[in-house]
């Protein structure tokens, strides 16, 4: 540090005597003990004092916004740079103008509520931050904080410590050089420690870390804060979080849940086929009939079925339905409800204006999910839509399509962007961008978590089983005529 004044002496003095006074001491004491006299007003919640507590040589704290992540972070830097007095420990950031907003801003503001005297100063792209425990030499805690940008630039100081800001955001050759870094042979503690938020589509490593059941192993632990678990977290600051994300990105950036990323992806998604609900023209009963499409997917945990709307030769995803721990009869009924909202006249004076098509997998022939005990959910659906009023058409495999065959069809209309899906189907864009496979011994797997993959299921067999509606694409399909014998289409007539 720079020459210090007087009074910055007699409170480094005061200081250090306090620490002397209280008997800091590793092997007696926890490191959340020792954090809170070092941060007398830093008030430690039960998930960063696990953190904190651990002594495992890789830790991780991963939260939501505003969750504290990087409050704990920093306090996690300040107990390492005490204890690692006289050697430097290495905070990375993403960019330099990134710490000074976060990092090193957190520093500063725990450094002043407890009173601990510091600089901080910045040399070709390096912030140098300083914190006297005492006024000798070695009694000066060292902070390297720079940039992970280029990791390269990393490559030359051994550290005590370090840790990773956003580590999952950062590159994986980022991590690699900061992990070998941290090997100074004169280092009391030698851990490596990280915090980061949650966010799959720029997530550059670390997938099975962010496993929702990962919770560490021998040498790792992970916490995971979401942010309503921060006390200080305001009501109103949760309430706009909450205004402003869908239920999906809530449980990304708030719940600091994880939507797994790893593997290959199956859809060919792409953006531009994702259009806005705005913009869309509703056909109007009196013109041409208006050929609507349902599918579904039949699960315990979740029930899934997606809208369709078949213009000419393009279908388009106008509107999406699931429920969780519920059963067949709820979603129906929910369908039901908002279609005749949507669709004037649908189940009386114009219902012949409109051709509601549903398409299930074949599970829907089974007694699995639905609540009513002897009754397929087959049944259960056919029953509401009919006795709803609807002009339905419901159509059943023996077996579902081969998932690769289902996947490539569902991928050539989406490259030819004969399937466009509207932003309001939020769950859909999300299942299209995670839904992952992997290819093993059983041949083409599906590996994403079922919360994603199912409601893509459900508006695949309506892609899949519509092609009969559309002679050119039939005649092209030769997957489509392969199944074409297990096809069971139950009307308002056969069905008994």
């Amino acid at each position: 540090m720079s020459a210090i004044t007087l009074l910055q002496q007699a409170k480094i003095e005061k200081k250090r005597r306090q620490y002397k006074n209280t008997n800091l001491d590793l092997k007696t004491m926890s490191r959340s003990e020792i954090i809170q006299v070092l941060l007398p007003n830093y008030v430690i919640q039960d998930k960063p004092r696990a953190f904190h507590d651990s002594t495992k040589p890789d830790k991780y704290v991963i939260g939501g916004y505003g969750s504290g992540k990087t409050y704990t972070f920093c306090a996690e830097g300040i107990f390492l740079n005490w204890a690692n007095m006289g050697l430097e420990v290495l905070l990375v950031i993403q960019t330099q103008s990134n710490s000074n907003l976060t990092t090193t801003q957190s520093l500063k503001l725990i450094c002043k509520d407890n009173s601990i005297e510091y600089e901080s100063r910045e040399i070709k792209g390096v912030n140098y931050f300083d914190i006297a425990w005492g006024s000798k030499e070695e009694e000066i805690g060292h902070f390297l904080i720079a940039s992970g940008y280029d990791p390269d630039s990393l490559a030359g100081p051994t550290v005590a410590a370090a840790g990773i800001d956003e580590c999952f955001l950062q590159k994986k050759e980022t991590f690699e050089v900061v992990i070998a870094r941290a090997r100074d042979p004169r280092a009391v503690i030698n851990e490596v420690f990280f915090a980061s938020t949650i966010k799959p589509l720029e997530q550059k490593w670390g997938h099975n870390v962010c496993e929702n059941d990962y919770y560490g192993d021998d040498k790792t632990f992970k916490v995971t804060i979401p942010t309503t678990e921060n006390k200080f977290a305001t009501k109103e600051f949760i309430e706009r979080l909450e205004r402003n994300y869908d239920e999906e990105t809530q449980r990304v950036l708030i719940k600091g849940e994880n939507i797994s990323v790893k593997g290959i992806s199956v859809y060919r998604y792409k953006d531009t086929t994702k259009k806005k609900s705005e913009d869309l023209l509703m056909p109007k009963p009196g013109g041409s009939i208006i050929k609507l499409l349902l599918g579904f997917d039949f699960n315990v945990g979740i029930m899934c079925a997606g809208e369709l709307w078949l213009d000419k030769f393009i279908r388009r995803q106008i509107d999406e339905y699931k429920i969780h721990d519920s059963n067949t009869d709820e979603l129906c009924q929910l369908i039901i409800n908002r279609m005749l909202d949507k669709y004037s006249g649908i189940t009386d004076s114009r219902k012949l204006d409109y051709s509601l098509n549903i398409f299930m997998d074949a599970a829907a022939k089974q007694r699995k999910s639905s609540a009513k005990i002897g009754v397929t959910d087959a049944r259960i659906v056919r029953d509401s839509f009919v006795n709803a009023g609807f002009n339905c058409h419901i159509t059943i495999p023996n077996e579902n399509p081969p998932v690769r065959d289902r996947v490539q069809n569902t991928n050539n209309l989406l490259d030819k962007e004969s399937f466009v899906i509207y932003d309001n189907c939020k769950h859909s864009i999300m299942c299209r961008k995670f839904t992952k496979y992997k290819e093993g011994a059983e041949g083409f797997i599906v590996v994403t978590n079922g919360l994603w993959s199912h409601m893509s299921a459900a508006v695949d067999y309506a892609l899949w089983h519509s092609q009969r509606m559309i002679p050119q694409e039939v005649t092209e399909g030769e997957e489509y005529r392969s199944v074409a014998p297990g096809i069971i289409v139950m009307n308002e007539r056969k069905f008994k």
